[in-house]
């Protein structure tokens, strides 16, 4: 069995935002129970220089939403950033990996060689759609989740590998 571009795609983004949605319960529940105001989390920096996890959240799903997108050759999704709560981050999660997981796998696998291009402000980048996928999109959805992670758990919420693995589930089960 050959792994297909919509197969990887599909299976790393449905685990990472799964997680997302799983930690991001995590933090508000651990607010909640010990009276702290959400903000101080949703605001939280590893740096100065970094994202704070409103934004890594956000990132991780508009690079798993139009990453799916642009894969599949489909209409760029726009998920304006306006979230500021929890709950709202929660669903916009939700939201990303439904519309991840509607991608047309058929297109997502036709011709993985053909050429990605990404704008950005430095100018735009292309990639093979296969590098795309594994150089570019995968690292950038782990990244980000990761940041997200280690900011709650950097706050004290109680989060151990599992829950960044499985969302908490056991795989599998």
């Amino acid at each position: 069995m050959s792994n297909t571009i919509s197969m990887m795609v599909t299976s790393s983004t449905t685990q990472m935002l799964t997680t997302l949605a799983h930690i991001l319960k995590k933090g508000q529940d651990h607010a909640k129970s010990r009276e702290i105001d959400e903000a101080n989390f949703l605001n939280m920096r590893l740096s100065p220089d970094m994202f704070n996890l409103i934004k890594q959240v956000q990132t991780a799903c508009d690079l798993s939403a139009r990453g799916a997108a642009r894969l599949a050759g489909a209409d760029m999704p726009s998920f304006p950033d306006e979230e500021t709560t929890f709950d709202e981050l929660i669903k916009r999660v939700n939201d990303t990996l439904a519309f991840a997981q509607a991608q047309d796998n058929d297109a997502m696998d036709k011709d993985p060689m053909s050429i990605v291009t990404l704008e950005t402000p430095r100018g735009n980048l292309e990639f093979p759609k296969m590098a795309y996928m594994s150089n570019f999109l995968l690292p950038n959805i782990y990244f980000h989740t990761s940041m997200a992670y280690a900011l709650l758990r950097h706050g004290g919420v109680e989060l151990g590998k599992l829950d960044f693995l499985a969302g908490g589930r056991m795989p599998g089960g």
